[in-house]
């Protein structure tokens, strides 16, 4: 049986380098992942005005709700100039302790 190499993750640079090109791709993947958090916020808000299905899902429901939110902070971190204040802004502590975790290690 081969093992396959660890694949190195490809982290987004911080600070204004990034060029016009990607700037304008950022934000057309930063808009989808808006569309993409406004669809998941409203199969929660339809799952939630059921009391049976909250009461039998909640932590998947939960679970569908941090996907939310970290699409909102990465689409919000794609739009940014990526500084060091705008990876301390991340308001899903899971995520932003992870960036600033990779962050230290590309350092």
């Amino acid at each position: 049986m081969s093992q396959t190499s660890p694949t190195k993750t490809m982290l987004v640079p911080f600070g204004p380098s990034c060029a016009p090109e990607a700037e304008t791709m950022n934000n057309l993947i930063a808009n989808e992942m808006d569309l993409a958090r406004d669809a998941l916020e409203s199969v929660i808000t339809a799952l939630c005005a059921d009391n049976e299905i909250v009461d039998r899902h909640l932590v998947t429901l939960q679970a569908i709700d941090e996907i939310s939110q970290r699409h909102e902070n990465l689409a919000r971190l794609l739009r940014s100039a990526r500084t060091e204040a705008d990876l301390a802004s991340i308001s899903l502590d899971s995520l932003r302790m992870r960036l600033m975790a990779a962050r230290g290690a590309e350092r």
